[in-house]
């Protein structure tokens, strides 16, 4: 396993593992429409975009990208494993990947907008739920944790 600094040559790919990780595993805890909406936000287009503001990262397992993560200041987003690679400690390598990071950073607490989906996985890790910071939509909700 390998984790590494995003490429433009890697939005296709982290665009699909998104994808598929909202439709087999999100589609759980959200209804139809809220994972089609979540889905078009992660075209190959977007993720690049979003890879021009934020530190993003991929994790490669036999030359193939499984995970995906990023780090903007304080803000990890878009953690994402691919279904087929879930529940091996991928996203738990990722997480401390990107912890490690941010206290190189001089960050002393990490936030995370956590889908529903992942309020459990990153409880695991020592984040709890910011009980004043509410989504909108109440698609997400906002954990944090101390460096």
């Amino acid at each position: 396993m390998e984790i590494r600094k995003f490429t433009p040559e890697d939005a296709e790919e982290v665009s699909n593992v998104i994808r598929r990780a909202l439709a087999l595993i999100n589609s759980k805890d959200y209804q139809e429409d809220q994972i089609k909406s979540m889905i078009e936000k992660f075209s190959p287009q977007a993720v690049l975009e979003r890879s021009q503001k934020r530190s993003m990262f991929v994790t490669i397992i036999d030359f193939k990208i499984v995970a995906t993560g990023s780090l903007q200041n304080d803000t990890i987003y878009s953690l994402f494993v691919d279904p087929d690679y879930n529940g091996i400690g991928i996203g738990t390598k990722l997480m401390e990947y990107l912890e490690k990071l941010a206290r190189s950073n001089h960050v002393k607490v990490l936030k995370v907008p956590s889908s529903i989906t992942a309020i459990g996985f990153y409880s695991q890790l020592g984040y709890v739920e910011d009980k004043e910071a509410i989504s909108e939509d109440n698609s997400t909700v906002q954990m944090v944790k101390v460096l």
